[in-house]
């Protein structure tokens, strides 16, 4: 059994992994009055040999969730993680971070949802200004 063991190691070199590769691992979602939701698709593809296994996705604040494939993803397939989030009860500049844990290599990746939250006045007085007729 330990044999086997062994052999499974060396033959998991990196150019036998998944590879998770991202579109993109930021998004910005603008300004927004506190207790908007938004979401974000962040999508990627599996550039690797193996199939690619997420294993979690963990936010840095309870108002941020992501929703991960259950599934293998092939290689060469694309799949995206979805990234809810919830403003209320936040003001001010946000930078949400979700850690997902993979089988691929490297094993963890990291998104970034941003942006900005404001009450109802504070984005009135953004809005730019009518002129007069």
């Amino acid at each position: 059994m330990r044999a086997t063991a062994s052999r499974d190691k060396a033959s998991g070199s990196p150019a036998n992994k998944a590879v998770m590769t991202f579109e993109n691992t930021s998004y910005d979602f603008g300004s927004i009055v506190t207790g908007a939701k938004v979401q974000h698709e962040f999508k990627f593809t599996n550039t690797g040999a193996a199939p690619l296994i997420i294993h979690d996705a963990n936010s840095s604040c309870g108002c941020t969730i992501p929703q991960i494939p259950m599934e293998p993803i092939a290689p060469g397939e694309t799949s995206s993680i979805l990234v809810k989030y919830d403003s209320t009860g936040k003001i001010g500049s946000q930078t949400k971070t979700v850690t997902i844990q993979t089988n691929a290599s490297p094993a963890t990746y990291h998104v970034v949802l941003k942006g900005l939250v404001l009450t109802e006045n504070m984005l009135k007085e953004e809005e730019p200004k009518e002129t007069g007729e």
